[in-house]
């Protein structure tokens, strides 16, 4: 019994239906291009990290987006302007003070929004957090609007926050990623193009 419960475990994991998009859609700041980091490390003064925000639409795709960053108050963290992606179509508001964004087309594998060159130019150990977008009534929220006709809104999960003077191997943070409950299927999507 044990082996046919493992062979249908291995089946499911291994089918097209394991590797189907997550019912909830994710966001999360990330070091890299490739979503294998959020941890950025240096030495100062004013070591360069590039902060890529990106998402994984939830099964109903995405066509817009709404959240903010919290930058923390630390002075040691230098911000450029923000690159958009190409397939923004329309982006209103700040990172910081609260961003709602739309896309071209439906968006329905990960893809990034923004990029971000920073300067950091503290020792302090810092986290940058997505955060709800303060401008959004009645609650500020950070959410995603689907594909589905009227394109309703939805929640999303904050997947990875970023980790200023963290250190990939030895800080625990830097060794995990969600910063709520994530499903197996969704963890394994970070990894997929």
């Amino acid at each position: 019994m044990k082996k046919c419960l493992m062979l249908l475990v291995v089946i499911v994991l291994l089918s097209p239906a394991a590797k189907a998009q997550p019912p909830v859609g994710y966001i999360g700041l990330f070091t890299d291009a490739s979503r294998t980091s959020w941890c950025a490390y240096g030495t100062t003064p004013y070591y360069p990290v590039t902060m890529y925000i990106w998402c994984l639409p939830s099964v109903n795709g995405q066509m817009c987006a709404e959240f903010a960053i919290d930058y923390t108050a630390d002075p040691g963290i230098i911000k450029t302007s923000a690159t958009q992606a190409p397939h923004v179509s329309v982006a209103l508001g700040g990172l910081d003070s609260g961003m709602s964004v739309c896309f071209t087309e439906c968006q329905t594998a990960w893809h990034w929004v923004f990029t971000q060159a920073l300067f950091i130019n503290t020792s302090s150990k810092l986290t940058l957090q997505i955060i709800p977008n303060p401008v959004v009534e009645p609650v500020p929220l950070y959410q995603f609007a689907n594909c589905l006709p009227k394109f309703p809104t939805e929640p999303c999960i904050v997947f990875t926050n970023l980790y200023i003077n963290s250190r990939n191997g030895i800080d625990a943070e830097c060794s995990t990623t969600a910063t709520e409950t994530a499903s197996w299927g969704a963890i394994k999507n970070i990894y997929q193009d």
